[in-house]
């Protein structure tokens, strides 16, 4: 009596560790039932691989199967969710980018790499007094502090001669500044002298007595007329008919008093203004006895009261100026945000930062972070060169479209195939054609035109489609055992099989033809041969049995032209052959 043989693989139960597993006689790593597979070639089965399709890794880890978890840096985060992994300090690029700290040593908030005061927590430039001096206008005439000799002196920058504060006015021009002139209206004299301002001190008779208060100011003998009069003792010198004691112009026929004028000249006022000539410092003005700031003939008019005439004042009207200045004249040269732009200039009169509103408006920064030459303010994509939206991949992700379907690579399945955006049942680069209508694509439809079939054999379309959903590898993988079952049968050595089992699928396809032609007519004669057949599993038997039905049999008498034109068949019609090779070998047969 035979040993029970439950999975018919040759090998009795009582020496079978899986006698239910017809490919198993061992459990190994994965038990019976489940082929110790390693798709891999990394020395652990697919059974307890977690990543079976990636060499290096048997699990997942942080960055996935297919992605090492390389640590470049060594700071603890792997390279894959690292934004800096060559910096071992940081995981992301911050202000100042990857191999750069962050630093922020005066603590305002600027990284030191792009703050050009980092040791001043107050500036994030130099501006006009330098890193540790704040460009203070305490003033606000335009001139910082720290250059501004008359920092509290909105009209100075430097004391000048009257100092700080006081203007250096020199109302009557006469060179010397009003602050130490003591006769400012006076161009004549910058001393009050004896006579006072608007008076010279004039000493005609040279007795050492001014004009101003010698009653004889033309007798160097006498300063008062006496009862005579001066220069005179008596008589009438000028024939003026009175006596020269009581002529106060004794030498005068034309005056017996000196007047105004003093002797020897007229008392004339040509502009009727109730002033001599002879001490009207503008004689043809009668608005005028002295020329003042303006000058004869002009008055010293001060229409907005800011005590300096409209003939020197820049703004006769505005109170505040005496020069049109930056703003001009009724409006303030006021900097408020202290930048040293006038606010009527300043665009952005509240934003130290900036005189105009730019790209990004007042109070924001047109900065340009990745350098694109569009402000972060309108950049979607700040850190991103060449993006200004995110678009449909986001930011970092080109929208690039390889295959000019309109579909972006990143969200594109097959982005090297303008025709689809999903692998779909074909694959990328083979249209999911359905030519019959029948609901299987052409590309694993056996009979494309035909609506009724999908397989010209004869079994059930529900095997057609489970064979066809067997994954590529498990179907090679079959096709490889059919070739190594059948060379076995022929008494081939194994590193034939070996050799047998690396050959590309359509040469396989091909030599499957002929052994099962060769397997057939042996099986058929009653020879010494027949016993090998005998001992074969019966499903394999079964297999063989239909392929000499159906594909073989036609082709008893095959010629080597037909054995090429088999090789030269189109893919689709070979990979058909080889679903149908899987699903007889590894279905029930009906």
């Amino acid at each position: 009596m035979l040993p029970t043989d439950t999975d018919q693989d040759g090998t009795a139960d009582c020496i079978d560790g899986c006698p239910d597993d017809a490919n198993k006689i061992a459990a190994g790593t994965c038990g019976c039932g489940v082929a110790d597979t390693d798709t891999d070639l990394d020395g652990t089965a697919d059974c307890i691989d977690g990543c079976p399709d990636d060499a290096n890794k048997i699990a997942a880890g942080t960055c996935g199967c297919g992605v090492a978890d390389t640590d470049t840096d060594l700071d603890g985060t792997v390279d894959c969710i690292d934004g800096c992994p060559d910096d071992a300090n940081k995981i992301a690029a911050g202000a100042c980018g990857c191999g750069v700290a962050d630093t922020d040593t005066d603590l305002d908030g600027t990284a030191d790499c792009i703050d050009g005061c980092p040791d001043d927590a107050n500036k994030i430039a130099a501006g006009t007094c330098g890193c540790g001096v704040a460009d203070t206008d305490t003033d606000l005439d335009g001139t910082a502090d720290c250059i501004d000799d008359c920092p509290d002196d909105a009209n100075k920058i430097a004391a000048g001669t009257c100092g700080c504060g006081v203007a250096d006015a020199d109302t009557d021009l006469d060179g010397t500044a009003d602050c130490i002139d003591g006769c400012p209206e006076d161009p004549d004299k910058i001393a009050a002298g004896t006579c006072g301002c608007g008076f010279a001190d004039t000493d005609t008779d040279l007795d050492g007595t001014a004009d101003c208060i010698d009653l004889c100011p033309t007798d160097p003998l006498k300063t008062a007329p006496g009862i005579c009069g001066c220069g005179v003792s008596g008589g009438d010198s000028d024939g003026d008919l009175t006596d020269d004691c009581n002529d106060g112009c004794p030498d005068d026929p034309s005056k017996t008093a000196p007047g105004a004028c003093g002797c020897g000249v007229a008392d004339t006022d040509t502009d009727l203004d109730g002033t001599a000539d002879c001490i009207d410092g503008c004689p043809d003005d009668a608005n005028k006895i002295a020329a003042g700031t303006c000058g004869c003939g002009v008055a010293d008019t001060d229409t907005d009261l800011d005590g300096t005439a409209d003939c020197d004042d820049g703004c006769p009207d505005d109170a505040n100026k005496i020069a049109a200045g930056t703003c001009g004249c009724g409006v303030a040269d006021t900097d408020t945000d202290l930048d040293g732009t006038a606010d009527c200039d300043d665009g952005c009169p509240d934003d130290a930062n900036k005189i105009a509103t730019g790209t990004c408006g007042c109070g924001v920064a047109d900065t340009d972070t990745d350098l694109d030459g569009t402000a972060d303010c309108d950049d979607g994509c700040p850190d991103d060169a060449n993006k200004i939206a995110a678009g449909t991949c986001g930011c970092g992700v080109a929208d690039t479209d390889t295959d000019l379907d309109g579909t972006a690579d990143c969200i594109d399945g097959c982005p090297d195939d303008a025709n689809k955006i999903a692998a779909g049942t074909c694959g990328c680069g083979v249209a999911d054609t359905d030519t019959d209508l029948d609901g299987t694509a052409d590309c694993i439809d056996g009979c494309p035109d035909d609506a009724n079939k999908i397989a010209a054999g004869t079994w059930s379309s529900e095997q057609d489609r489970r064979a066809a959903a067997l994954p590529t590898r498990t179907r090679i993988w079959m096709a490889q055992r059919i070739a190594s079952t059948v060379a076995l049968m022929m008494r081939t050595r194994s590193q034939q099989v070996r050799v047998v089992a690396a050959l590309p699928m359509r040469i396989l396809t091909w030599m499957e033809l002929r052994i099962a032609l060769t397997a057939a007519q042996r099986i058929r004669t009653r020879s010494r041969r027949a016993p090998v057949a005998a001992v074969m599993p019966i499903r394999i038997l079964t297999w063989m049995e239909l392929r000499i039905a159906s594909t073989v049999a036609r082709m008893t008498r095959i010629r080597r032209s037909q054995a090429l034109a088999a090789v030269a068949l189109p893919t689709w019609i070979r990979t058909w052959m080889e679903q149908r090779i899987v699903t007889i070998y590894a279905l029930p047969i009906h």
